[in-house]
């Protein structure tokens, strides 16, 4: 058993043991009298979803310069959306910097020269020009709260890996602390569930020992 953190806010994923993987894509976990299966891509993706809006809310998401900035060409359209959105792309990890016109779309080049670091260095520039779209709109925005969660969706699916992934004990054993320290509700950001509970007694029940 782990000892919860200041942030813990459900102290039930500590106590999990992980004890196996299912196809690369679920986490099998146990604890005293029941056991879990976690959809892991969709628990990594809630817990991002979670930390990018509180990072984003205190002006603090965590970013990281690229190795080699990324350049990116866009049309009249797409220029004025990302210039339009540019403190916000800032406080969400996002440094980019204008770089000129571009020939060959009519707009401007842009270079990313930072992006946050959950990303992991993925590229990012159709994302960015995705999310300028939606940010450049928020100061008409009746509805700022859902559009900014349609961001940090965005950005939260963007930065994980999709389909089956071998995790290492370390590596689940994060996921689960992670999780520990989200107020989720069970579900993805897109709604799916991503915690289902067997109990003992419903697996007696399977075998007739009940």
């Amino acid at each position: 058993f782990q000892k919860p953190s200041g942030d813990t806010v459900n102290p039930e994923f500590l106590a999990m043991e992980v004890v196996g993987q299912l196809w690369g894509e679920f986490l099998v976990a146990q604890a005293a009298k029941e056991f879990f299966i976690i959809d892991q891509h969709g628990a990594a993706e809630r817990v991002r979803f979670e930390k990018l809006r509180k990072g984003y809310r205190s002006g603090s998401v965590p970013s990281q310069y690229l190795l080699i900035p990324e350049r990116i060409e866009t049309a009249p359209d797409e220029k004025a959306a990302v210039e339009g959105a540019m403190a916000e792309l800032e406080r969400l990890g996002f440094e980019v910097a204008p770089f000129g016109s571009s020939t060959s779309k009519g707009g401007g080049t842009f270079i990313i020269k930072a992006a946050p670091e959950m990303l992991g260095g993925r590229e990012a520039g159709r994302l960015v020009t995705d999310l300028a779209e939606e940010l450049s709109t928020l100061g008409g925005s009746a509805n700022v709260e859902r559009k900014l969660d349609e961001v940090f969706i965005r950005v939260a699916c963007h930065s994980v890996v999709r389909g089956r992934r071998p995790l290492t004990g370390e590596e689940a054993a994060a996921l689960l602390r992670d999780l520990s320290e989200v107020d989720f509700s069970g579900h993805c950001p897109h709604g799916r569930p991503v915690v289902k509970k067997v109990t003992r007694e419903e697996v007696e029940r399977m075998f007739k020992r009940g």
